[in-house]
């Protein structure tokens, strides 16, 4: 018998059954989208900066760098481009903790 991804599931009756390959293939194609996204989030977020359309100590430019490193992060991982992921992994961090005061702040302000 040729195992498959979804041959534990018989049960379910599915009109499909994915094979490691196909669920691979599928998972590969998802992840360079999500790097995609995420390099050009980072790039939009550069160039309204850059452009002085966005202040750098924003809350949506954190927020865009934030959401842009995390994906490239877990494009660079899954790859496993290990230098990339690591600088974007400690971007993604050093959002997190800038997003943090953002909310940190506001939270002081609020009565």
């Amino acid at each position: 018998m040729k195992h498959t991804l979804m041959s534990g599931f018989s049960f379910l009756h599915l009109p499909f059954k994915w094979t490691y390959r196909e669920h691979k293939g599928q998972m590969s194609t998802f992840i360079t989208v999500i790097g995609t996204l995420g390099a050009i989030a980072l790039l939009i977020a550069y160039g309204l900066v850059s452009t002085a359309k966005m202040t750098g100590d924003s809350l949506a430019y954190q927020a865009i760098n934030l959401g842009g490193a995390l994906a490239l992060a877990v494009n660079s991982g899954y790859h496993g481009a290990w230098p990339s992921a690591i600088l974007n992994i400690v971007w993604t961090a050093i959002g997190v903790f800038t997003v943090g005061r953002f909310v940190a702040r506001k939270a002081a302000r609020t009565p």
